[in-house]
């Protein structure tokens, strides 16, 4: 059965250069048409069980659990009734989001914990998003198990429950991450399109999301539920933004390579 399963990172108002901004309105729109083609949400802990007991299942994910989110997308989520993954980088937790570019000096914050409990308690899955957003390819292999385990361990602590899945930062990822993912006590990851270079014996480390953006209409948006050629078509495209997305992490390199040689 495929089950579509969609990627946002934060909701509001403000331009953002890289689309990840989608207005409320907008998102509405996409929840609205949810809801009345008769979608209903599940976790992504069902997907990988295969414990999917609705007739039409949708997911819904969020990267970096934004503050905004709670102010935008909770509501409207929660009006329709739908629930959520949110992914959380529990190191930033109440703070700016300073591990990003922020182009033109714009930052977001993340949500309190305080907010993050309230969407638990609605019935919203929590997952990691790792400790400080980091490229976990670029990582040592005890830096790279550090991340994974010690926000899982946080965030279990907090809510008093196992957690089940994580989203790699940047959609970077290696069978050396996934094996170090599968080794922290996770049952599963999320990535953006799919992972062709990684084995299939790791499927549910590697679960393929698309991605919603400020560009993406409701025309646009309905091709992302259906897994057919335009549906695909839309991976394609999720591959070429995944891609320039990356810049940010050899701009970050670049950026403390240039400190160091300053020092």
């Amino acid at each position: 059965m495929f089950v579509p399963i969609l990627a946002y990172h934060n909701i509001g108002f403000q331009f953002e250069w890289g689309i990840n901004v989608v207005s409320p309105r907008l998102f509405e729109k996409h929840i609205k048409y949810l809801a009345t083609d008769g979608y209903q949400s599940i976790r992504i802990e069902q997907y990988i069980s295969g414990d999917i007991q609705k007739q039409k299942p949708v997911i819904i994910t969020f990267d970096d659990a934004y503050q905004q989110v709670f102010e935008y997308a909770y509501p409207v989520l929660d009006e329709y009734g739908f629930t959520a993954s949110i992914f959380v980088v529990t190191d930033y937790v109440g703070k700016k989001n300073t591990w990003d570019i922020n182009l033109g000096g714009k930052s977001a914050y993340h949500m309190g914990w305080g907010e993050i409990k309230e969407l638990a308690s609605k019935g919203w899955e929590i997952g990691s998003h790792t400790s400080t957003h980091p490229d976990l390819v670029a990582l040592s292999d005890e830096a790279l198990a550090l991340e994974l385990s010690q926000s899982r361990q946080e965030l279990q602590a907090r809510f008093g429950t196992q957690i089940h899945v994580m989203s790699y930062p940047f959609n970077r990822c290696n069978t050396r991450v996934v094996k170090a993912v599968q080794s922290a006590g996770y049952s599963g990851a999320c990535c953006l399109a799919g992972k062709l270079l990684i084995s299939s014996a790791y499927r549910h480390f590697t679960i393929p999301r698309r991605g919603v953006y400020a560009i993406d209409d409701i025309g646009w948006f309905k091709h992302k539920l259906k897994n057919h050629v335009i549906g695909k078509l839309d991976d394609f495209r999720q591959k070429i933004i995944s891609t320039c997305a990356v810049g940010s992490v050899y701009y970050k390199r670049m950026k403390k390579l240039k400190k160091s040689i300053a020092n």
